[in-house]
Parts: structure tokens; sequence; C-alpha cells
């Protein structure tokens, strides 16, 4: 939108294969400066938290959008968009620096923050660390399940899981937000394999997805995750490996 970028898409496990398989360096250079963004973010407020919406700072890099921008006074905040940043990011920590960087700082926060209650964790904060909330929601609650995945607390870890798991019933956004970050702290997330099969030229512009692998299931699968996590999954037809 203009320049401008939503850090909730910051999917960065994902460029890496992409640039594998499709044989395109942009990919690349996408997920450096995505993490220039990530990494610049937590230099500047010091908690892991990203708004919203980011636009250029008219000096090559980004700052918080302004209020109303393209959704609410809550454009440049941690709101109801950037709730999923500590799974969109936590994913990439194992491997990436800035990523972890992000998550550590994260994981101090909200910690703090809250005094070590999860049920405390409030449905929007300002990028320096105050509530814009009296109330929770599990949207905002359950990625810091991944973000607690990654930190040297695994008491924190399980608490986090515990209120997720114990929520109760939500609105569309926040169940399917909860079941998928109940996937990762699970170890069951698929992520295709990078070098599947030789880099090939992409001008063409075609990718076909059959000849993409569909990855193994891991820790029992779907059906095992299915029944740790009390998730009803039909019988009735049969079970696939989609990408997430």
């Amino acid at each position: 939108y203009y320049g401008a970028t939503r850090a909730s898409d910051f999917i960065l496990q994902y460029l890496p294969v992409f640039a594998a398989v499709s044989g395109d360096d942009r990919w690349t250079k996408v997920y450096d400066s995505t993490n220039a963004i990530i990494d610049s973010m937590v230099d500047k407020y010091g908690t892991g938290l990203l708004p919203d919406f980011l636009i250029p700072d008219g000096k090559g890099g980004y700052q918080p959008a302004p209020e109303n921008y393209l959704e609410d006074v809550t454009d440049g905040q941690y709101g109801y968009n950037s709730c999923r940043i500590p799974w969109r990011i936590g994913m990439d920590a194992e491997n990436n620096p800035a990523a972890r960087k992000c998550v550590d700082a994260l994981n101090r926060f909200i910690q703090k923050q809250t005094g070590g209650d999860p049920w405390e964790i409030m449905a929007g904060y300002t990028l320096e660390g105050k509530p814009t909330a009296d109330y929770n929601d599990l949207c905002f609650t359950a990625p810091f399940l991944v973000a607690a995945k990654y930190s040297e607390d695994a008491d924190w870890n399980e608490q986090i899981r515990d209120c997720v798991v114990n929520y109760g019933d939500d609105v569309y956004f926040g169940d399917t937000i909860k079941m998928l970050c109940l996937i990762v702290d699970a170890d069951a997330w698929m992520v295709p394999e990078t070098g599947v099969e030789p880099a090939r030229d992409s001008s063409h512009g075609i990718l076909s997805p059959g000849r993409l692998p569909i990855p193994p299931l891991r820790r029992g699968g779907l059906q095992s995750l299915a029944f740790e996590c009390s998730i009803r999954i039909p019988q009735s037809k049969p079970l696939v490996n989609p990408y997430f």
C-alpha cells in the first residue's frame, strides 16, 4: 500500500524456501531486508513488538504508520494485525539471529509486563510496551506460545500452553491462530525442504506446485495433535498434507 508493509506478513521461514525452489535471488533480498526492518524496530523500542503497519521513513528504513493510516488508530501500534508477530517471527528464531533477537525481546517484555501470568497478556500494546486494552484476547495470547518455545524458561512455555488450551471457545480469528500456534509448539508444522529440485530459470513465471514434495508429518502428525489439543478432525475425509 504505497510503500507501506504489514509486519504480520513477515513469514520469514518460507522466504529462503521460495528462493531455493524458484532460483530467484530476489527472495533472499526480501528476507534480508525484512530482517533489517525487524532488527531496527527491536533496537529502537526494545520490546520486540512491531506495529500493524510500517511506512518508509525517508532515510531508507521504516517507521510505524500514523493513526488511521489504513485501518484504525492502532495502525502504528501492536494491534490485531501484529498480534501474530511472536508466532510469525518465532518460527524462524531457531536459525535466524534477527528473529531470535526479536523473540528474546518479546519474551523478556511479556514476562515482565504480565508478572509471569499469561492470562494478563492484554489485547494490544504501544511499541514501548504500554497496554492499550484492559482485557485479554486469545489471538494475542496464543502467538506468545511460539515465542516461549524458544525461551529458556520451560515453565513459562507450559503456562502459556495451559492458558491457550483452556481459554475456551473464541471467534474464528482467535481459534484459528490458537490451532496454528499449537501445531508449531508441537513440532508438527510442515515446511518444504529447500533444494528439492534444481534451481530453474524463473523468467517464464511458471512454478508447478505438483513438482514440490509433501514433507512427512512429525511427532504423530495431525491425528495425535488433534487428540492432544482436543481439536476434532472429521473422519469422513482423508487427511492431507497442506502447506500452511
